[in-house]
This record gives C-alpha cells, structure tokens and sequence, in this order.
C-alpha cells in the first residue's frame, strides 16, 4: 500500500513491517465503542466478503495465517475463504 501511495505521488515515511506484524494486539472496537453502551444496544454487523460491485476485493493473507496460527482468532465474516 505504500508503494502505490508513493507511486501515486503521495509523499510519506515509508515504514518497515516486520515478517510477524499480524500477531499484533487485536482491539475489539465495536465492543470498547461509547464505553460498550452501543455494543448492548445494537448487534454486530458482520460485513460480507467477496461482495463488492468490481470483483476486485480479496483477503489479504496476513488474515489467513493469523487464523491458522491464533485458534482465538475466529472472524464470522460471510464469505470469508475456507482455510487450507
């Protein structure tokens, strides 16, 4: 993504991501959202996979390795790519 950026003309500090950045820290968002009052009155939305109107959306790799490597790591995205 960075070099598209650069290439597109943006200027930015590239940075270096490490071959284990997808083991990072995962933060439940939706959960921590208005001190979780919204999580209590609203049920999650899981966004559908695949579904886009060009075709043109894929799983990037670093969320299947983190599913095979992290068995807390469960995704409930419809259409989400079987393991292999």
């Amino acid at each position: 993504m960075q070099d598209k950026a650069s290439m597109a003309g943006l200027g930015l500090n590239p940075v270096e991501i490490g071959a284990e950045n997808y083991r990072g820290v995962l933060t439940d968002s939706y959960a921590q959202f208005l001190s979780g009052i919204y999580a209590q009155k609203k049920p999650r939305h899981y966004r559908a996979i695949g579904t886009s109107q060009f075709g043109t959306e894929i799983v990037d790799e670093s969320v299947q390795r983190r599913r095979k490597d992290d068995p807390s790591y469960k995704p409930q995205n419809p259409g989400l790519p079987k393991l292999t």
